[in-house]
């Protein structure tokens, strides 16, 4: 597909490129036929003008063909493009006639009480919401792809191997982290073993923490989700207009190097709004992927089971939701969630800095992405502070890649908590 695509690309760059030479060619012998009748006209000598104007007339005919040849062919693609579209919504609107129906045939049973044939028909409901995800979800068009742009698939699945820039289409933006600053180490840089005036242990200034500005946005298609992360003002720029449920192009950016999914804004990088029949169909729904416990939709068992320093995203329904402030000059707030996982297991207490009320609250469903596995601690007495307890569960602490994603309202993960192992 690739090599069609770029086959494709090719071809229209040698025709556009031919009739604009064509055409270049066209405008400049016109100009030098009407400046040759101004000429005739002011020397009176009508009978060459006659002549020179026949010509100019021929040409501009010319031109207007050349020019009717190319608005025919966007014309073609236009058409083709709109016939697909209205295919679509077609297909979209009988889908959501099935479901209507199924949720009207599931209430009619549980209003006499048939609660066998309601919940085969709830089953129904559920297969038939994901098939109205993949109806209604946007299909890129193969002219929008250029030459560096993938489909986030194609990198998480490891099919094709990645430039320093890449181009990434047709993202659903499903989370972003507050902006925060956070400490940038400087250890190794500048580094000296001078010392410093009135610093008696001989360090110097430059290996001191300095603070950056940061913020993570989580975005997927296709059940596929990256990482993308702004670690100074340029990034956080690009992020300032972005909305969770947009969909968006995510231009010139930068995979990091053995860290699959992961991609970082640099000052070159674009986000821009996607434009696409979206307005014209159903709210398109992000098709998690909730089949079985992953790294992506992590329990606590699932969780304790990985080595230290893993990052998982875990699933929950927060029970509780405590916002509190640092101890210290700047009072940043953070939360303190309790909660139950999809096999009701029991979260918390999961605290996570430069978060505040507004990102959770008591009984929804979230997913908390980029928590690290971290070894258990106790108060020790002897030491006057907590030490690592190799022997006790292992817990899960917040990262600078950490986000709190919403998911009341995706149907798949509210029928896996309902009809699961267990019910909240």
């Amino acid at each position: 597909v690739e090599h069609r695509i770029d086959a494709m690309e090719a071809g229209v760059s040698v025709v556009d490129e031919g009739r604009r030479h064509e055409r270049s060619k066209l405008q400049g012998s016109l100009e030098s036929l009407r400046t040759e009748l101004d000429s005739h006209a002011e020397k009176k000598d009508y009978v060459a003008a006659a002549a020179a104007q026949v010509k100019v007339q021929q040409l501009e005919r010319s031109i207007a063909a050349l020019e009717s040849c190319s608005s025919v062919s966007a014309f073609t693609s236009l058409s083709t493009e709109e016939a697909e579209i209205r295919a679509r919504e077609d297909r979209l609107a009988q889908t959501r006639d099935q479901l209507r129906h199924l949720k009207s045939s599931a209430a009619f049973h549980a209003s006499v009480q048939d609660y066998s044939a309601a919940a085969e028909v709830q089953e129904s409901i559920v297969t038939m919401e994901q098939l109205l995800v993949d109806v209604s979800a946007p299909v890129p068009s193969v002219s929008l792809f250029a030459k560096g742009s993938y489909e986030l698939s194609q990198i998480m699945r490891h099919t094709v191997s990645l430039p320093t820039q890449i181009n990434l289409r047709g993202l659903m933006v499903l989370s972003l982290s507050p902006l925060s600053q956070i400490p940038s180490s400087m250890k190794g840089k500048g580094k000296t073993k001078e010392k410093t005036k009135g610093d008696g242990k001989g360090k110097s200034k430059a290996g001191m923490m300095g603070m950056s500005v940061h913020r993570v946005m989580y975005a997927g298609s296709d059940g596929y989700i990256a990482c993308i992360i702004a670690s100074d003002d340029a990034g956080a720029n690009e992020l300032k207009n972005i909305r969770v449920g947009k969909h968006i192009d995510f231009e010139k950016a930068k995979p990091r190097p053995g860290k699959l999914g992961i991609f970082d804004i640099t000052a070159q990088s674009r986000i821009v709004n996607r434009l696409s029949p979206q307005a014209t169909a159903a709210p398109y729904a992000f098709p998690y992927y909730v089949d079985e416990v992953s790294e992506t939709f992590a329990t606590m068992d699932f969780a304790r089971k990985q080595p230290v320093n893993h990052v998982v995203d875990l699933v929950l329904c927060c029970t509780s939701v405590e916002e509190r402030s640092k101890q210290d000059e700047l009072k940043e707030p953070y939360l303190v969630l309790h909660g139950v996982d999809s096999n009701g297991g029991q979260v918390g207490p999961l605290r996570l800095w430069r978060f505040d009320a507004s990102y959770a609250k008591r009984d929804g469903l979230y997913i908390v992405r980029g928590l690290k596995v971290t070894s258990a601690t106790r108060w020790s007495d002897e030491a006057w502070k907590y030490v690592p307890w190799m022997e006790g569960p292992k817990t899960m602490e917040c990262t600078f890649r950490t986000v709190v994603e919403d998911v009341s309202h995706v149907s798949t993960i509210v029928h896996y908590f309902q009809f699961g192992r267990f019910s909240p």
